[in-house]
């Protein structure tokens, strides 16, 4: 948190939220509202929104790619086609 608090502000490291936004609430505290001024405003909700925005449209696109295509566990008859065995 040290060093997200030290180089936050200038570098801004917005890749991971949980260093992005606890150091950003913790130098509010301390320094006031220019940790979240910027020219773009709201540059910072990135971080927050992207990831769980990305992982519902990458687990949806997954499942219309190779979710569909993966066969139930069960045949619509009920039949176990693994245990097909042939008696002589």
């Amino acid at each position: 948190m040290l060093i997200g608090t030290c180089f936050g502000m200038n570098v801004g490291y917005p890749i991971n939220p949980a260093r992005d936004l606890g150091p950003r609430l913790f130098s509010l505290v301390v320094y006031g509202k220019e940790v979240f001024t910027h020219p773009y405003r709201t540059w910072f909700l990135v971080p927050i929104i992207a990831p769980m925005t990305g992982a519902m449209v990458f687990g949806w696109a997954y499942h219309i790619c190779a979710g569909m295509h993966i066969p139930d566990d069960e045949d619509s008859e009920g039949n176990d086609t693994a245990r097909d065995v042939r008696t002589a």
